[in-house]
């Protein structure tokens, strides 16, 4: 259970962190894991126990985020994906779904031991030896029987993989699953996302590069600042919730506006583009992708910037340096 709380400073902000809160949502994963393996009815007194513990520590999240004049949505990413996946199995019908969809994936094949969470990919597989073990994303509640059983299935070696991952690619573009992913993160409640950083508007950017290259005619979607310096990518858009975040390390005087302006580009390429399959495979940077975006027009001297900027944000966490890197 949460029991305390842990500012620390990021490399711009201060960022509030919670103890215990990723731990208590493995333990709540792994009691609904054994009701449901033990055939446990949605009467038992030991679900209620789990609906009322995980009501409790929403209670306490609330509070200490509250003492500190921040939102849950602050936290950082481990955490704030567990907070978003109890407060979704707050509601008792998600927590039966959640339990009729683990039992049906628990059946597909004894071999997996097969687990239901809130992560950043479809599925996370692990093998060693005859030890196999499943992670599914909560997004796949609910979900058709023939797409569980694929899930399943390209987690198991010695499986034909390629039919498996188009059904659950193609269930991934319908309206149930992601209106399912964005009642999980929280989409439909409003959250709102901060635009306007210190020294840059995410809203003029976009108004800026959507009139320079696309016309002004793409529609504006969710955007905002990361809650900190990321490593690894200077931008993402979520199609299920058509949401851009640009990282944090952007908004500073010393970064040239073109930079910023060509990862909207390359985000907003994603949203107007979208997946693309080929040979069978989803694939994002497509050929007709990378001559789109050739299209910007500093997309030299912004490139090179980014791989400066990624190099120095690198080194700056090897150091643990606790400021922006220039």
């Amino acid at each position: 259970m949460p029991q305390t709380s842990d500012p620390s400073e990021s490399s711009n902000t201060s960022r509030f962190r919670i103890k215990h809160l990723v731990s208590a949502a493995g333990w709540f994963e792994a009691e609904i894991s054994a009701c449901v393996r033990e055939g446990l009815a949605s009467g038992d007194p030991r679900w209620a126990q789990v609906q009322e513990g995980i009501n409790k520590s929403l209670t306490k999240v609330a509070s200490l985020c509250q003492q500190e004049g921040v939102s849950p949505e602050s936290l950082p990413l481990p955490s704030r994906r567990a907070y978003q996946w109890l407060r979704f199995l707050s509601e008792a019908d998600h927590l039966r779904l959640h339990a009729s969809t683990l039992s049906q994936l628990i059946a597909v094949d004894g071999r997996a031991q097969v687990h239901l969470y809130h992560i950043g990919g479809w599925w996370r597989a692990w093998h060693q030896g005859s030890d196999i073990r499943l992670t599914v994303s909560e997004a796949f509640v609910g979900a058709p029987e023939l797409v569980l059983k694929s899930l399943v299935k390209l987690g198991l070696p010695y499986t034909k993989k390629r039919t498996h991952r188009r059904v659950i690619e193609d269930y991934a573009e319908t309206a149930a699953f992601k209106d399912m992913l964005a009642r999980l993160e929280g989409a439909e409640s409003g959250i709102a996302l901060v635009t306007k950083g210190r020294c840059r508007d995410l809203d003029e950017v976009f108004l800026r590069v959507n009139r320079d290259y696309f016309g002004g005619r793409l529609e504006r979607p969710r955007m905002g600042w990361s809650r900190s310096v990321r490593r690894g990518e200077f931008g993402h858009y979520q199609p299920s919730t058509d949401t851009i975040t640009i990282n944090r390390a952007l908004d500073a005087p010393d970064v040239p506006l073109c930079a910023i302006d060509y990862v909207m580009f390359h985000e907003l390429l994603h949203k107007k583009l979208g997946t693309m399959r080929v040979n069978g495979r989803r694939r994002l940077h497509t050929p007709e992708f990378r001559t789109a975006e050739r299209r910007f027009m500093d997309f030299s001297e912004a490139s090179a910037y980014l791989v400066v900027l990624s190099k120095a944000i690198r080194t700056m966490r090897r150091r643990g340096r606790r400021r922006r890197p220039r």
